[in-house]
């Protein structure tokens, strides 16, 4: 059985928040995970013609990030995310 795997690093240097480039936002990174298991068609389904269960992790490490602080308000970037799923050819 094959497996996929793709890790995935992002990194996002010190930038300026606002039009007047007066206030910045830190630098940060992030590591997110995609796992994938496809699979061939069965007796059970035999219209299908391929299928795939797979596996997602976004913010793996679970980072606390600043993405905006407009109106004095801090917005916190996306937590640790985990999405599963089956996707199916027919």
């Amino acid at each position: 059985m094959q497996i996929i795997t793709t890790p995935w690093a992002d990194t996002t240097s010190s930038k300026f928040e606002d039009a007047d480039n007066h206030d910045t936002l830190g630098g940060y990174y992030l590591i997110d995970l995609f796992m994938a298991w496809p699979f061939a068609p069965s007796r059970l389904l035999p219209q299908l013609q391929r299928g795939e269960l797979f596996f997602a992790i976004q913010n793996l490490l679970d980072r606390d990030y600043i993405v905006d602080r407009g109106g004095g308000i801090l917005k916190l970037g996306t937590p640790l995310l985990v999405q599963g799923g089956v996707s199916f050819v027919f």
